[in-house]
């Protein structure tokens, strides 16, 4: 396991979740899983293998050889159309008689492979292939390790199939949406598929994927491209691999997309499924794992206590055998992704490269809202929809967000859980008054259940479409990270812990926040003003009920730490921290900073975007030892600042040498 220095390991509040043993041995060849060849169908027999591990006593290994196993076909559970949404199961929460304690799935240098082939009929999907399925989903286990193995997804000839990849051949704005009713008018974007890759599926998506633009020189994600949210997909010549997306509408003060750039176009048919999720577990190691290519996260947290991931890569997986351009997609959202973590997180020695969005995410609950009850003032909320999670309690606070098409539009209300959390199966009801309009795509979070310990170090991030660390929980520990390409902030931490029902806050803001020796280069791609886009670092509380002069030190975050990071060729300011009670800035470096941002005319935003540092809201903050080098705005403002109390030295300029 990890050895760190006392010091790092004692932010994290206890030491790392105890090794799933080694007991009893089930061997998948034993069941006929044969590695290494490509006719046969090993899902079935491995799924024996790992039911007859559950069946019997706790501390279990389920053993593989050093192979490739090709995964076809998911058996049915039971009726016309039982085949669940994952390749596996393990863990207690699929059935009370499985033993789920000291499970260990160790893959011993297998490969595993999520194949496209024929479809079957999925549980609450429809017709699926495999290649639309998650790989392993663990509900309810205690000491359950997953380690030594590699994952894909591809069609029978060995090609990817959860993105594709495109050259640019048109661009226009305001184009009218086929059939839409009212009219609709978005962006479009015409494409030609590179050789060596399949055509995207054509139709209408919800948005659970981006499409992310890359420079072809460099094969760096385009800076000012964010991810372009996937919505209609239409054929304009099928025999030459041309197609046209619809998206929602770029700025083009920001987006720089240009004809002959290069696209990445998720498969948006597979929506919400990940590599691996594990949900409602304890003391779960997640270890030396390879995830070459993934429909949604790759790794997929819900609940969980006391997690460890360690020496995962999620990297894109080989060059098609006809392509001239290498895979430059792994996941098309986020690489690692928690929801209402307790105990201790840890993500170190990883590896995440060419994500869709974040390539670290910890954050509060979130849950999908799938239906409404008979009662238009309840809402009914099926946890399935993300595997299970337990859901929140009664009187709990939620907060709902709905997506807008219009920039800015995303709305959000509070609620409360009033009735049982399970009223049947795993739903239940929140009161909703006065009634609300809801769909798919509502994103809901429950704030009075975080707080954790997190370390996040030694991880290298790069070509990132998202952010390389957000951190939406405290508090904890940022060290020793590598963060490359970032088309949202390089590390962010962040809090919009608050009830605004009441005006009061409650449990969550981050306090105890040390970021310290990372490096952070060509972060903040998007150029915007917005806070998602601002900073190689970003510390700061988003949006509340309160007005921001009615706020006291209970809302704002709480002794950020700040030192030995070096940010270098940044977009926008180098830091920004706002909406926090006490900082310290110390020893760190600033390096070719500051390329001017793009499409931003509000003076104060450009003032403080063309600065290294940005203060909002901020109580007391202390600069030293700080040293600035190759500045690319030097006649720019060291530190822009509003609303802030105190700062040391004053002027702040003090704490920085200019080389």
């Amino acid at each position: 396991m990890l050895s760190l220095p006392l010091a790092i390991l004692a932010l994290t509040q206890s030491g790392p979740p105890p090794q799933p043993g080694n007991g009893v041995a089930f061997f998948v060849d034993t069941f006929g899983a044969t590695p290494n060849d490509d006719s046969d169908d090993d899902a079935i027999a491995i799924r024996q293998a790992i039911d007859a591990a559950s069946s019997t006593d706790d501390d279990v290994i389920v053993v593989f050889s050093d192979g490739v196993y090709h995964l076809k076909s998911a058996a049915p559970s039971g009726g016309t159309c039982g085949a669940h949404a994952q390749a596996f199961e393990i863990g207690s929460g699929f059935d009370p008689a499985y033993v789920a304690d000291s499970f260990h799935f160790s893959g011993n240098g297998a490969e595993f492979v999520m194949v496209d082939g024929p479809d079957f009929c999925v549980e609450g999907l429809g017709q699926k292939s495999m290649a639309d399925l998650s790989f392993i989903q663990v509900r309810v286990a205690e000491n359950f390790k997953a380690s030594d193995f590699s994952l894909d997804y591809l069609d029978s000839a060995g090609d990817p199939v959860t993105s594709t990849m495109a050259t640019i051949i048109a661009e226009a704005n305001n184009v009218l949406v086929p059939g839409s009713n009212p009219p609709k008018y978005v962006s479009t974007t015409d494409v030609q598929i590179l050789a060596g890759y399949g055509p995207p599926e054509v139709g209408s998506f919800s948005n659970y994927s981006f499409n992310v633009v890359i420079d072809p020189a460099t094969l760096s994600v385009k800076p000012s491209c964010g991810n372009r949210s996937v919505g209609l997909i239409e054929t304009i010549d099928a025999p030459t691999g041309q197609y046209r997306l619809y998206h929602q509408n770029m700025d083009p003060g920001f987006d720089q997309a240009a004809v002959g750039d290069l696209i990445k176009i998720p498969r948006p048919q597979i929506g919400t499924q990940v590599a691996i999720r594990v949900v409602r577990s304890t003391g779960v190691v997640i270890e030396d794992v390879t995830v070459h290519s993934a429909p949604f996260f790759a790794l997929h947290f819900i609940g969980t206590t006391d997690t460890v991931v360690e020496g995962v890569s999620i990297v894109p997986g080989p060059t098609p055998a006809l392509a001239t351009i290498p895979r430059l997609f792994s996941a098309n959202r986020d690489g690692i992704h928690f929801q209402s973590p307790r105990g201790v997180v840890e993500v170190v020695n990883c590896e995440i490269t060419h994500t869709g969005d974040d390539a670290i995410a910890i954050h509060g609950a979130g849950l999908i809202v799938d239906g409404i009850g008979a009662d238009p003032h309840d809402l009914i909320v099926d946890t399935q929809v993300l595997g299970g999670g337990a859901g929140p309690m009664v009187g709990d606070s939620l907060r709902a967000f709905f997506d807008s098409p219009t920039p800015g539009g995303d709305t959000y209300t509070d609620l409360t859980v009033t009735a049982s959390a399970y009223l049947s199966g795993s739903t239940f009801a929140i009161s909703t008054a006065p009634a609300l309009s809801w769909g798919v795509g509502t994103w809901m979070e429950n704030f009075d259940a975080m707080g954790v310990g997190y370390l996040v170090s030694g991880n290298t991030c790069s070509e990132i479409a998202g952010r390389g660390t957000m951190i939406h929980s405290g508090p904890g520990t940022i060290f020793g990270n590598s963060i490359d390409h970032t088309v949202g902030t390089g590390i962010a931490v962040h809090s919009a812990i608050y009830n605004t029902t009441t005006d009061a806050p409650i449990a969550g803001v981050p306090r105890g926040v040390t970021i310290d020796g990372n490096y952070v280069t060509h972060a903040a791609l998007r150029e915007g003003p917005e806070d998602f886009y601002r900073g190689a670092i970003s510390v700061y509380h988003t949006t509340t009920k309160k007005q921001p002069q009615n706020w006291t030190s209970a809302d704002l975050i709480q002794n950020a730490v700040i030192t030995g990071n070096v940010m270098r060729s940044t977009h926008g300011p180098d830091l920004l921290i706002s909406n926090t009670t006490t900082a310290t800035v110390v020893g760190n470096t600033f390096l070719l900073s500051n390329v001017q941002p793009l499409g931003v005319t509000d003076s104060f935003r450009m003032a403080n975007l063309a600065s290294l540092v940005d203060l909002e809201w901020v109580d007391q903050i202390h600069f030293s030892g700080n040293h600035v080098h190759a500045w690319g705005n030097p006649g720019g403002t060291i530190v822009a600042e509003r609303n802030t109390s105190s700062v040391s030295p004053s002027p702040a300029s003090g704490g920085f040498t200019i080389h």
